[in-house]
């Protein structure tokens, strides 16, 4: 009976945290969302495995499949070495999104658990332990990004272990479980991590001075670096994931926010970017009620604590530091929900307390929400409290309440018949081309490894290849998150990168993802022209840096005849036509413009079938396309072309356009193709025999870290079509072999090995000290 009166409140925990995923979410049919949960989290695992499969290697470098060619560490966000993903890969028959439903949902379980276990360890009465669980996982920020961006949490376990381990250090003076929980978040989300390292920081800081009612700085600091040897070891342990990432993302992700002095050093009250945001805490008012409370009530420790988190909520450079230098954005506080948790289970336990106590603070947070928003929540939770004060369980469970009806108005879930649709697998049969799909569901999708594509969404990215296609190129850009890399309908785009397939739409007329070429054009003409005859000097010859060639590509081009400059006013998307010019089936159809925004909204114009948009400058992945491109190629013989203009208030100028003929993308450019006998995870080879002294062109994205090889013997590459691995190659019959080692690779897997033999040298010594002390106990006893 007493082990039933026990677990009981597992048990019921596990079946509410159940039934919410299914209220919130699964009564539509899937756990999971039509944002980032179903083009990234689940695709980019599933294309891990895949490798894995392949390969046979789990520590991987690079990913051919994916952006034209990427270092897989742009990709490892996405998990490449979460533990949850790797235990996947003995699980071969279960599709990728079924094994991400059935994790998240168990680590919503485990986290619950886990953080009830660790409030009732803390000597908190069992009832508040079970309410104040269920205001944790009922925290906005939870179930929702178990669905949407799940690495917003699913480190979340792993923190509610470490707050154990951080016990474990303190009252049994064991550092394993310590060391585990870090470890394991940072491999499970090293982006928030840091945030969590910071938090268990804090939690045994706060442990620290309730032992300690006299500090001396010497022996805290000496004390404080102890405690850190623990993180030391699970940093180094998870040195082969976050080194390596360390190197991509100073190459990969350029877009930082440089914010002013004023900007990042003058407090933020404004309370409701934690409040009940998917994208903050997503916590009450009555937390922050309480946390005020504590600041001048609370014990000496909790004031620290309760003082510290706010300083670090309200200053925005702690928000921008924490998200590594690229914006102010409030999602790197999630990580504290647990710690905020523990101080009102603290609170609520203390029966010396009265929860009239809350007035003061608590209109204090009232004051502060209503200057920034009218919610009627805020007045609920208000009302609640005023009649509700003294019976602390019925606030806490209205509070709760108050959760619901916000979850219940943020929900996107994704139906079972899209799923379905995102599930119906494409005959893939592109080797060595290139595929790309329509729908932006599927622009990270690896059906098999025969898949090669050119599209990527991804917060890194290999920086030559973006500023390829966004600035070189200046393909259109139908989304307005400036890291959504679309598959382009540029034809002289598409023959560049190799893309024989766009949805059912074939393309015979492409180049080779590998040949040899004698036709080349020097990067100096190359830089010396405009729009169009940029793009259409690639059709051409090969740019390359290192030439003598004085070739200058020429085309006979017809000029449109249309207006240069158009204004739009209009709060419906309006419909025109363009006139002016004479075009016949085939014919290469080439139009710019630039865009000058009036209104901090996005913008969106449509020539035929194609889109592109500039996203308000307020957007957090504000995509900076001004100017707008469209290349296409006439579907019939035309003299008019339908345009849409979206609604907005904005500006276009220099319009310009030109008619190019069929027989342009004709070209002879290619002299032989290069025949790959494989491409498997960093490794590629083939071979080819030329007549002549020829240049070797590839579409993989150019990287310093490739190795060439020709015939066994090392070579120097360069980088051709601005963004692309070439080099020169003799004639003669060759194999080449390429292959590619991640920057910091190395680095990262000693620096785990080191960590791992540290670990074990410390167990050692621990056992050895121990048999130690027990011998000269013996020794005293006998």
């Amino acid at each position: 009976m007493n082990k039933v009166k026990k677990y009981f409140p597992y048990l019921l925990l596990t079946v509410l945290v159940l039934f919410f995923c299914w209220w919130f979410c699964l009564k539509d049919g899937i756990f999971g969302s039509n944002l980032d949960w179903i083009n990234q989290h689940i695709v980019f695992p599933d294309y891990f495995r895949q490798l894995f499969y392949d390969t046979h290697q789990l520590f991987m470098e690079y990913a051919p499949h994916i952006g034209n060619g990427q270092n897989i560490y742009h990709l490892s966000y996405y998990g490449l070495y979460n533990p949850f993903i790797l235990l996947s890969y003995c699980f071969p028959n279960i599709d990728m999104g079924t094994w991400i439903m059935i994790i998240m949902i168990l680590c919503l379980i485990a986290s619950t658990l886990l953080f009830y276990s660790w409030l009732v360890s803390r000597k908190i009465s069992k009832s508040i332990s079970f309410l104040v669980s269920l205001m944790f996982v009922c925290s906005t920020p939870m179930i929702y990004h178990s669905y949407h961006q799940i690495s917003f949490v699913n480190y979340m376990p792993f923190l509610c272990l470490g707050f154990i381990g951080v016990d474990h250090y303190f009252d049994k003076h064991s550092i394993h479980l310590y060391i585990l929980s870090v470890w394991l978040m940072i491999l499970t989300s090293f982006y928030f991590s840091v945030s969590g390292i910071l938090v268990l920081i804090l939690y045994g800081l706060c442990r620290y001075i309730k032992i300690h009612d006299n500090l001396c700085l010497k022996p805290f600091l000496k004390d404080g670096f102890h405690f850190l040897i623990p993180v030391f070891i699970a940093v180094g342990l998870s040195g082969i994931l976050w080194i390596p990432t360390f190197f991509v993302l100073f190459s990969g992700r350029n877009q930082h926010a440089w914010l002013s002095i004023k900007e990042l050093l003058i407090p933020n009250l404004n309370l409701i970017r934690f409040l009940y945001d998917p994208y903050g805490l997503g916590t009450t008012s009555l937390t922050f009620g309480i946390l005020f409370s504590i600041l001048y009530s609370g014990k000496k420790e909790e004031r620290i604590l309760a003082g510290i988190c706010m300083i670090l909520f309200c200053a925005p450079l702690f928000s921008y530091i924490l998200n590594g230098g690229l914006y102010i954005r409030n999602k790197v506080w999630i990580p504290f929900l647990p710690l905020l948790y523990f101080l009102v289970a603290s609170y609520f336990n203390e029966e010396k307390k009265s929860v009239p106590f809350l007035w003061v603070p608590w209109l204090m947070v009232l004051f502060l929400n209503t200057i920034y928003s009218h919610s009627i929540l805020y007045f609920i939770e208000a009302s609640v409290f005023l009649l509700c004060h003294k019976k602390k369980r019925l606030v806490l469970c209205l509070s709760i309440f108050c959760l619901f009806i916000c979850n219940s108005f943020i929900q996107d879930p994704l139906s079972y018949t899209e799923y379905k649709k995102f599930l119906s697998k494409t005959n893939v049969n592109s080797y060595p081309y290139r595929m790309e799909t329509n729908e932006k569901e599927t622009m990270n999708r690896i059906d098999n490894l025969n898949q090669y594509r050119s599209s990527i969404y991804s917060s890194s990215y290999n920086p030559d290849f973006y500023e390829f296609q966004r600035y070189t190129f200046q393909t259109e850009q139908p989304y307005r998150n400036r890291f959504m890399q679309s598959a382009s309908k540029n034809p002289i785009y598409q023959m560049l990168l190799s893309t024989k397939y766009i949805g059912q739409t074939k393309n015979e007329n492409i180049f080779p993802m590998a040949y040899t070429t004698k036709q080349v054009v020097s990067k100096n003409v190359y830089d010396s022209l405009s729009f169009p005859y940029n793009q259409l000097s690639f059709l051409q010859g090969s740019v390359l840096q290192n030439t003598d060639s004085s070739f200058v590509p020429s085309f006979d081009l017809q000029k449109m005849n249309l207006p240069e400059t158009k204004d739009i006013h209009s709060q419906v998307d309006q419909e025109d036509f363009l006139d002016g010019f004479q075009a016949k089936k085939g014919d290469l159809i080439m139009i710019q413009f630039q865009v000058k925004n009036h209104k901090d909204k996005d913008v969106s114009i449509w020539i035929e079938d194609i889109k592109n948009k500039l996203s308000a400058s307020s957007h957090i992945y504000y995509n900076e396309n001004d100017v707008f491109t469209f290349v296409f190629s006439a579907k019939e013989d035309t003299s008019s072309l339908k345009i849409k203009y979206g609604k907005g208030n904005y500006h276009l100028q220099s319009i310009q356009g030109w008619i190019c003929p069929a027989s342009c993308l004709q070209t002879d450019i290619v002299d032989k193709v290069f025949q790959w006998d494989k491409i498997k995870g960093n490794q590629m080879d083939g071979h080819i025999q030329i007549e002549q002294n020829r240049y070797f062109i590839t579409s993989f994205p150019y990287d310093d870290h490739f190795e060439v090889y020709v015939d066994g013997q090392q070579i120097s590459y360069e980088k051709v079509n601005t963004a692309f691995l070439g080099f020169p190659l003799k004639k003669g019959k060759h194999e080449i072999h390429i292959e590619y080692h991640a920057p910091g690779f190395k680095i990262g897997f000693c620096c785990t090995i080191l960590s791992l033999i540290v670990w074990i040298t410390i167990e050692f010594h621990r056992i050895h000290q121990k048999n130690v002390l027990l011998k000269r106990l013996k020794n005293m006893e006998s």
